[in-house]
């Protein structure tokens, strides 16, 4: 397996255009309606999923009032989607996602979530099918405490679970009627906020599954900032108790409180492993770099050293600063040649003059190549 770059785009403004153009095409409303302050509420794209061997196509997205990715926008997210029957030509009326059961309505959307107190949202990486048929979303939330008040013992940026959206086919292809899995919680002696942004792959045993989570040691720089992971047997109905993500040989390794992603290859079978591993203990977000590909092995359950390789890392002579983030990214495998194919915001947020942010700045857009062999 090699990777390295395979293209610079331009300023960021090119990726958003042609993610809006193919959201264009199949209409996504701009707003909905929403029985709560404010009324109404912006729509950002979230994932899309094509069953395979079917025209289907389910299309998610995130309803909040406020901006995706601010503090303000967190804590007032939630699902809604779409389905198309002809391949996502056209959809038909958006919905809000309402877990199956009489006890569940748009106020109490799933199992932990009462809306406005809290809110939902999918993890950031691809929905993938799985050997069943069933259609697995990775989600994350905030937890309500037992007051029905937000769970933030730690007083930080955010305190979620993680859980999975298990979500079945009509017959006709013409909905999807939604379940929910049990949740996964991280003790304070893991994280100091929560476990979050899950990322998950079903194993070679059909029914099997890993999830890796994100953790963080925000104000407790002691603590390891270990990723963490747990297994279901049931397609994600149920979860062991968590343990730290480490190498195939028990090695553990750090990893900032950032995203990860597991792809299996279409042509060798194999599983890899996309994050930040970091030499020395991270510190809450930073440094997210490198960023990394490796095997992970499906016995031990952990990454194979041997096979780890740097996509890319900071580079000073570039402007770099030690808060340069190689994260937030996107994975897809070439049909033509089998390569991965990596693209990420190269975001710095110590490049960031007072008062701007990470939404209000455009930055260079990457691309790279990660081979196979």
């Amino acid at each position: 397996m090699t990777a390295h770059l395979l293209c610079v785009l331009g300023a960021v403004g090119l990726c958003v255009m042609l993610l809006a153009s193919a959201w264009a095409q199949s209409a996504l409303p701009k707003s909905v309606r929403v029985p709560y302050a404010p009324g109404e509420e912006n729509l950002s794209p979230s994932s899309t999923y094509r069953e395979p061997g079917k025209p289907w196509v389910l299309r998610l997205a995130i309803a909040t009032p406020h901006d995706i990715d601010t503090m303000e926008g967190s804590k007032t997210y939630k699902l809604w989607y779409q389905v198309s029957t002809d391949s996502g030509k056209t959809y038909d009326k958006i919905r809000p996602l309402i877990q199956k059961g009489k006890e569940y309505n748009q106020l109490h959307p799933i199992r932990p979530v009462f809306l406005p107190k809290n809110s939902f949202v999918t993890s950031s990486g691809a929905l993938i099918p799985v050997s069943n048929g069933e259609i697995m979303v990775p989600i994350e939330f905030w937890r309500l405490d037992e007051k029905g008040e937000l769970y933030n013992p730690k007083g930080f940026y955010t305190f979620c679970d993680s859980a999975v959206l298990i979500g079945t086919w009509a017959a006709d292809g013409s909905d999807v009627e939604w379940d929910l899995g049990e949740a996964v919680a991280l003790g304070l002696d893991q994280s100091t906020s929560g476990g979050y942004e899950p990322a998950i792959i079903e194993l070679e045993k059909p029914g099997r599954f890993l999830m890796a989570l994100r953790a963080s040691n925000i104000g407790d720089e002691a603590m390891p900032s270990y990723k963490w992971k747990c297994v279901s047997e049931d397609y994600c109905r149920t979860w062991s108790e968590p343990t730290p993500f480490a190498y195939a040989d028990g090695e553990r390794f750090f990893s900032p409180a950032s995203c990860s992603e597991f792809r299996r290859h279409s042509k060798t079978g194999k599983v890899y492993w996309f994050g930040n591993i970091t030499p020395e203990n991270a510190k809450a977000n930073h440094p997210r770099y490198p960023l990394v590909v490796a095997e992970f092995d499906e016995g031990t359950l952990g990454l194979v050293k041997s096979t780890l390789q740097v996509i890319d890392t900071r580079d000073p002579q570039r402007g770099d600063t030690e808060k340069v983030e190689f994260s937030n990214f996107s994975i897809s495998e070439d049909p033509q040649t089998g390569a991965f194919h990596v693209s990420l915001s190269r975001r710095d947020a110590g490049a960031l003059k007072p008062g701007e942010t990470f939404t209000s700045r455009k930055w260079p857009v990457m691309r790279y190549e990660v081979k196979v062999e």
